[in-house]
């Protein structure tokens, strides 16, 4: 059996925004690179403006896979 550790955000119900899981260690770590923090912000101002997951990884150059993980933090 294979255990899945996930750490749940009370207050949101859902996974620590601005933060990476590092699967080795088992812990929460912050966002470093200024440049995902800036990607993240656009992603997010894209898709509030209701763009498609599609159109905001193509403006910055990542996979659709990649977009929900910046949107996620």
């Amino acid at each position: 059996m294979v255990q899945v550790w996930k750490y749940v955000n009370a207050s949101t119900g859902g996974e620590m925004p601005g933060k990476n899981w590092n699967s080795k260690t088992r812990e929460w770590s912050d966002v470093v690179r200024p440049e995902t923090k800036e990607k993240a912000a656009r992603a997010h101002e894209m898709r509030n403006a209701g763009n498609s997951i599609a159109k905001i990884a193509k403006t910055l150059g990542v996979s659709n896979s990649r977009v929900y993980e910046l949107l996620r933090t």
